[in-house]
C-alpha cells in the first residue's frame, strides 16, 4: 500500500482535486499550495487510527484559499504558507482534520490604529485589559515600537496582543504569552526593612 511506504506523491498525481484542477487550468482561482505531506485524511474506522476497508483512502479535509492581490489601492497582499498538516490523534471522527497556517501581509498600517491586551482564553472583543496607540512610523521593513504602561499588567497569566486597524478590523493577533509578576517594589520595601533591622 502506497501509505504504508510512504509514496504520497504517486497518490497526489491521482488525487481528485489534483486531477480537476489541471482540467480547469486558469479558470480555477483556489489553490492549495504546497501537496499535503500527511496521509489521506478519510476514511478512517470511527474511534481508531485504522483506514476503514470498505473506502478507498482519500484526501477529502483540504484547504484552499485564493489572495485577492490588488483589493487595496497601493497595496499588494500576498499569503505564505507556513504549515500544512492533519491531526491524526483525533479519533472521534472518519476523518482527520487538516490545519494550514499563513502569514499574510503586508497591509498599509494606519495612524489611528491601536493595540489592545487581553487575557487569553478572552470571549469578546469588549474585553481588553487596556490598549495603546501603533507606532504611527509609515517605514517599511522596520521595528515599531507601542508600550503599554505596566500598571495594566499586575495579574500573573497568559495574555495576547490583537491589532485592529481604525476601523477595527483585525490585522493581527499574537500567540499567547505569560506574563510572570515579579513585584520589583515589594522586594525593594523588604530589603530596606532589612537594611532598618540592621541599624
Amino acid at each position: 500500500m502506497l501509505i504504508k511506504r510512504d509514496q504520497l506523491e504517486i497518490l497526489h498525481k491521482h488525487d481528485q482535486l489534483f486531477e480537476t484542477q489541471s482540467h480547469l487550468g486558469k479558470i480555477n482561482e483556489l489553490k492549495e499550495g504546497m501537496d499535503p505531506l500527511f496521509p489521506p485524511t478519510y476514511k478512517f474506522k470511527l474511534g481508531t487510527q485504522d483506514y476503514d476497508p470498505k473506502r478507498r483512502p482519500a484526501y477529502t479535509d483540504r484547504i484552499l484559499h485564493r489572495v485577492n492581490i490588488h483589493n487595496y489601492e497601493n497595496v499588494k497582499l500576498n499569503a505564505k504558507q507556513i504549515s500544512y498538516e492533519s491531526h491524526p490523534e483525533f479519533v472521534c471522527s472518519d476523518h482527520k482534520p487538516s490545519v494550514r497556517r499563513y502569514r499574510v501581509g503586508p497591509t498599509n498600517l494606519g495612524s489611528w490604529d491601536w493595540i489592545a491586551l487581553f487575557k487569553a482564553g478572552f470571549t469578546s472583543l469588549q474585553e481588553f485589559i487596556t490598549f495603546t496607540w501603533a507606532s504611527s512610523c509609515k517605514l517599511t521593513g522596520v521595528t515599531k515600537n507601542a508600550i503599554i504602561m505596566d500598571s495594566a499588567l499586575n495579574i500573573p497569566g497568559d495574555y495576547v496582543l490583537i491589532y485592529f486597524s481604525a476601523n477595527k478590523s483585525i490585522l493581527g493577533i499574537s500567540d499567547p504569552f505569560p506574563l510572570v509578576y515579579d513585584n520589583v517594589c515589594d522586594k525593594a520595601e523588604e530589603a530596606t526593612n532589612q537594611r532598618i533591622g540592621e541599624l
